[in-house]
């Protein structure tokens, strides 16, 4: 079951981010990937009024994938015993920044793929 947070979809536990639920310790780690990608949602809505205008999509895109890479990145490679690395756990993440992006340009509702281009 995934929760809404700030506006956007976010998972809330290991079998939402499609880790490897059966194994012990893949609920904390999953807890824990999710504790970080609210803080990365809340500093990118943060550094989103700061982007300049003339930075555009491409620089938005480019701003996700650096939240992305010193944040919750860290955290898919410190727990890729649970699957944490893998395709589909990177799917849910990428889909809960780029909405959330999508919520503060109050574009939600758009088909955006070039926000994703930092993937």
């Amino acid at each position: 079951m995934s929760m809404i947070y700030k506006g956007g979809e976010i998972p809330t536990s290991a079998r939402d981010l499609e880790l490897f639920s059966s194994m012990k310790g893949s609920g904390a780690a999953a807890q824990e990937i999710i504790r970080q990608l609210k803080k990365d949602i809340t500093r990118l809505h943060k550094e989103m009024k700061t982007l300049p205008f003339a930075a555009g999509i491409p620089g938005l895109a480019k701003l996700i994938g650096t939240i992305y890479k010193e944040g919750v990145e860290k955290l898919q490679i410190k727990h890729s015993q649970f699957g944490a690395s893998d395709t589909e756990p990177n799917y849910h993440i990428g889909q809960a920044l780029v909405t959330a992006a999508k919520v503060v340009l109050g574009r939600e509702d758009e088909y955006m793929p070039e926000l994703a281009d930092w993937l």
